[in-house]
């Protein structure tokens, strides 16, 4: 369901932000590589993972 690009793209970007842990870079790093109509979709998956992420941190 939905279009194969945001799909693609929310699952890209939500895992690069935590592989990272900076959305801003996530951000940076993937307006570079695809077209400008999906960076409202880039910016709010890397924030929502970046809060996540910090709300549950890794227990070690």
């Amino acid at each position: 369901p939905g279009d194969v690009r945001i799909n693609a793209i929310v699952v890209i970007a939500a895992s690069l932000t935590f592989i990272l842990e900076k959305p801003l870079l996530t951000i940076i790093l993937l307006l570079l590589l695809v077209p400008i109509e999906l960076a409202p979709v880039i910016i709010v998956v890397a924030f929502l993972v970046g809060r996540i992420i910090k709300l549950f941190p890794a227990s070690e």
